[in-house]
């Protein structure tokens, strides 16, 4: 016998897989910061639930020996689509 599940509950699973996740990386903060400001520029149809604040990333072998070019720095996205 399969349980009927409410309508806020299934509501609510639905909602919560429609929220995805968007990386932007960046070499320094004012790069990972124009780069969001383009991606969201590019995809105005978006709706933004969150935009986190820049982080840096682990250092890595590629951040040791690379030169200024590699990211160091990203900032997660959240939102949803149309």
């Amino acid at each position: 016998m399969k349980q009927k599940r409410h309508f806020w509950e299934r509501e609510s699973m639905e909602r919560l897989n429609l929220v995805k996740e968007y990386f932007i990386f960046g070499t320094d903060k004012l790069d990972a910061e124009k780069q969001r400001d383009l991606w969201l520029s590019q995809n105005p149809a978006v709706k933004v639930i969150k935009i986190h604040s820049v982080k840096r990333e682990p250092q890595t072998l590629l951040t040791r020996i690379g030169s200024k070019h590699v990211p160091r720095v990203s900032i997660k996205v959240e939102y949803e689509e149309p």
